[in-house]
């Protein structure tokens, strides 16, 4: 591994730089972001050596944690995952500072029709519901919470802000 922070180079979850501009940003880390597709590919490109450090969403880490591929140093969330319990929290490893979580959200047009808005919602709900499904969720990590697209919508809106703060301080342009 590179010991050599300054040259340090990160990636995953696409044009947030690896997420690490927050990192960056607010612990002075002399780390270079390199833009990768999304937190599957970053994973990948990690175990190959392309990158010296990933800040990547639960699902596809998780696996090449456990198989011994990759080290993980911390999680984002508030508190320790259930599926890596022994690695710590952000701010129990001493990094100060906000370092959003990955959530994900499934979208429709603008304009579709409130009925089928409700209808997928409402079937995403049972879905979410499924044994099957929760226990494939808690593998690999992941944390489900279904939601409202009002909440959905809230939550993009309170994020937006911070998210292109952390993008500017970095130096990060949008593509």
């Amino acid at each position: 591994a590179n010991t050599n922070a300054a040259a340090t180079t990160i990636g995953g979850l696409g044009g947030l730089g690896g997420g690490g501009a927050g990192a960056r940003t607010n612990n002075g880390l002399g780390t270079e972001g390199l833009a990768n597709t999304g937190g599957g590919l970053a994973v990948v490109d990690l175990v190959a050596g392309q990158f010296d450090m990933v800040l990547s969403d639960m699902a596809p880490a998780v696996p090449q944690v456990k198989a011994g591929k990759l080290r993980a140093l911390a999680v984002t969330s508030e508190r320790r995952s259930p599926a890596l319990p022994d690695v710590p929290t952000m701010a129990e490893a001493g990094i100060k500072g906000s370092i959003p979580e990955v959530w994900w959200v499934l979208m429709t047009p603008r304009g579709t029709a409130p009925a089928v808005v409700a209808r997928l919602n409402a079937e995403i709900g049972t879905m979410m519901k499924n044994p099957d499904l929760q226990e494939r969720f808690a593998q690999l990590g992941i944390t489900p919470l279904h939601s409202t697209p009002e909440r959905v919508t809230e939550l993009i809106r309170l994020e937006t802000p911070a998210i292109g703060k952390a993008l500017k301080a970095a130096g990060i342009e949008p593509e």
